[in-house]
């Protein structure tokens, strides 16, 4: 199994490419990586961006999609200004580029209208 490290630089390096890139589909602006980086461990990371990813290439990149892309054992709070908290792990993407990702909890809905999208697709 590969060391967390390399795995963390992986994912910076490919999250950071640019739109011109051919795998576009993993393209992450800053605020999306912060939120990774502050609410999941490493191992989280990489489920949560295979999950999106997988999503991507089907529904494709010109539409607003949430990705129920991880569900958690537990509840879990985080650690940042906006106290998110919840068991699911939902990641926005609009097209093709991740926004957010937030915790929610199982009582909120998950709608297009409570997430502001055109799909809401649960992987998890």
């Amino acid at each position: 199994m590969p060391k967390m490290g390399f795995i963390r630089s992986f994912l910076t390096h490919s999250l950071y490419r640019r739109a011109d890139s051919i795998d576009n589909m993993s393209r992450m602006n800053t605020h999306a990586l912060s939120r990774l980086n502050t609410r999941l461990t490493d191992a989280e990371k990489v489920e949560v961006i295979s999950n999106v990813k997988a999503v991507v290439e089907v529904v494709g990149s010109q539409i607003d999609v949430a990705v129920y892309a991880l569900k958690l054992d537990a509840h879990r709070a985080s650690n940042c200004d906006s106290k998110s908290n919840g068991q699911n792990i939902v990641a926005i993407v609009r097209k093709g580029v991740i926004k957010t990702v937030m915790l929610r909890r199982d009582n909120q809905p998950p709608t297009r209208t409570a997430l502001r999208v055109d799909k809401v697709i649960k992987m998890a």
